[in-house]
């Protein structure tokens, strides 16, 4: 296996939930792109003889969610076009060029591969093979690598000495959540409602009787006509089962009712 002996990021909630699940050292206000802080990490690594660097260069750049919020931020002024992110992976090469590990991970999304017509990639793998690592690249479906997931990554792997990683056979079935842990006993999920819908039809609109809802708590779980629901009732009963305060009275009709006390629908 291997041991976390440094970890550097800087989302400082990232950092603190990888400084809680591992040991070592975490550190949350180191900018890579800087290069003196790519020496200082090169320094480190080689003093504490850290034979694995792992990696993850930021894929908002890359990723079309990640491109897209990026093109909005900047259409509002809010940021300027460049994204230093985008070349973090420079700084990436540059610690292992510096240190030399026995072997080398990296993972992004997919759409790296395609970016610059392919030359990021290209050129790290050009690189590491200069240095005398043995590369493989491979798009990995995590689903049917055993992990319940719909995620698709680019995964690099560059090993020393020029020894070459075989990636892991593919399952034929994607694994899911169920598949891992279905077999576990079920569990009361706490005060809470549940509602069921009543139509004989989906496609045709509700109102409230055609919708049942129940309060599941130890002492009753049994159905009522949505039409009797009762919005007053409901944040009492939660405040009771919770210990929230009671809200402040307000004057005026319910605007989210009609005159009749009916619930407005709005169809999709």
């Amino acid at each position: 296996g291997i041991t976390t002996v440094l970890g550097v990021d800087t989302d400082k909630k990232a950092a603190a939930t990888h400084r809680a699940l591992f040991r070592g050292l975490t550190v949350d206000d180191w900018d890579l792109g800087n290069g003196s802080t790519v020496e200082t990490v090169s320094e480190l690594i080689t003093d504490c003889g850290i034979s694995v660097i792992v990696g993850g260069p930021p894929c908002q750049p890359f990723s079309k969610a990640g491109r897209s919020l990026i093109r909005s931020l900047v259409t509002k002024g809010k940021r300027t076009d460049h994204d230093g992110r985008r070349d973090l992976w420079i700084s990436f090469l540059e610690i292992v060029r510096n240190t030399r590990p026995v072997a080398v991970l990296m993972e992004n999304v997919p759409e790296i591969a395609l970016d610059r017509d392919g030359l990021i990639i290209r050129t790290m793998v050009d690189e590491l093979e200069e240095m005398g690592y043995g590369v493989e690249v491979d798009l990995i479906e995590s689903g049917r690598q055993g992990v319940p997931q719909l995620r698709n990554r680019l995964i690099l792997v560059a090993l020393s000495q020029g020894r070459r990683y075989r990636f892991p056979d593919e399952s034929e079935d994607n694994w899911t959540l169920g598949d891992a842990i279905g077999d576990l006993p079920a569990l009361d999920g706490g005060p809470r409602y549940e509602f069921r819908d009543l139509r004989s039809r989906d496609d045709s609109p509700p109102d409230a009787t055609d919708v049942e809802y129940r309060y599941i708590r130890p002492v009753t779980s049994d159905w009522f006509s949505f039409s009797e629901f009762d919005f007053d009732d409901a944040w009492h009963a939660f405040s009771e089962e919770l210990g929230l305060p009671d809200p402040p009275e307000e004057s005026g009709d319910d605007p989210g009712r009609g005159d009749d006390g009916s619930l407005p629908y709005q169809p999709a």
